[in-house]
């Protein structure tokens, strides 16, 4: 069963995946930063937070290489250098993500 944080109302099916995450997968301990927008002609904006809050990063298994290297640019460049940042592999012996750090 996984958890859902969908109120009663209709949403669009992309807020299901924003909202919901299988019970497997608890074990995390991840927070997602949800917020409405301001301005509804956009989807997302900008979310504020202080750079202590986060502790690393993980990118998937098929990220382009040219988006992993613009995201670990953008953390050295925002006073974020002490971000960890893994990347995720699928292994070869379990139905699963392998994450190895590469900062």
């Amino acid at each position: 069963m996984a958890h859902s944080f969908l109120g009663t109302g209709e949403k669009p099916n992309y807020l299901k995946f924003m909202y919901t995450k299988s019970d497997d997968w608890r074990y995390e301990e991840e927070w997602r930063a949800i917020a409405k927008t301001r301005d509804e002609t956009k989807l997302f904006e900008d979310f504020l937070f202080f750079s202590e809050e986060i502790e690393a990063v993980y990118l998937g298994c098929k990220m382009e290489k040219s988006d992993e290297e613009e995201i670990v640019k953008l953390l050295e460049d925002n006073d974020l250098k002490h971000v960890e940042v893994h990347k995720g592999k699928i292994s070869k012996e379990r139905f699963e993500l392998e994450f190895e750090q590469v900062k």
